[in-house]
């Protein structure tokens, strides 16, 4: 994929996307047609530096060099923030790993406890707002953007490119499927599954997550 690379200018990795579908690489605006293209979208971002570089924190804690921090953040105990999300491709008899090159912003005043972890994006960023509390052993998935004074009860698992709308709570060992968006003003119930999105101001709970009237 290195002939990609050379042919624009100063490419940065999140101006690469694919298309699984239609077997279509995007570089800046130009489509290719390609045999995988999640194949071809790891080919090419494989083309760029990892950053793996983490500074470590007295509580235990490792943090990615380049993540964002904002003012007074609060991070506990042995958590790590701005590792490798989880992300595999199978082709022709083996798992790729998909890069992650982007990064983690955490805005001011959040709150997070012990034994939790923040991935980092492939590309772009995973986003945590203003005020909000992760508690102890929550897990964000890379991409995700989690809004301003959301509550995430311990246990709870956030998904890949998940959405968290503002001051929404989500309860203890719940399970948000990747890419699926949650409103602002939410209550989502303790060991719920939630695999569909869920609009403003909405109780839901349940396996799968349903409505609560």
């Amino acid at each position: 994929m290195s002939h990609y690379r050379h042919q624009f200018e100063n490419l940065k990795p999140d101006e690469i996307t694919y298309d699984k579908h239609e077997n279509l690489l995007t570089v800046r605006g130009k489509s290719f047609k390609v045999d995988n293209a999640k194949i071809a979208f790891i080919d090419a971002l494989n083309e760029w530096p990892e950053r793996n570089t983490f500074e470590n924190r007295p509580t235990g804690s490792r943090i990615q060099i380049d993540s964002k921090i904002g003012d007074e953040v609060k991070i506990g105990q042995n958590c790590t923030i701005g590792g490798y999300g989880f992300g595999y491709e199978f082709y022709n008899g083996r798992y790729y790993r998909v890069p992650h090159l982007g990064d983690v912003v955490i805005e001011d005043h959040v709150t997070i406890h012990n034994n939790t972890n923040i991935d980092r994006s492939v590309t772009g960023t995973t986003y945590i707002g203003q005020g909000s509390c992760l508690d102890s052993n929550v897990h964000i998935g890379h991409n995700a953007k989690i809004g301003k004074y959301v509550l995430i009860a311990a246990g709870a698992t956030i998904g890949g490119s998940a959405h968290i709308g503002d001051r929404t709570f989500v309860g203890c060992n719940a399970f948000v499927k990747q890419k699926v968006k949650i409103g602002s003003n939410c209550t989502i119930g303790a060991g719920s599954v939630v695999t569909t999105n869920v609009p403003d101001g909405e109780t839901w709970a349940g396996v799968p997550a349903i409505k609560i009237k």
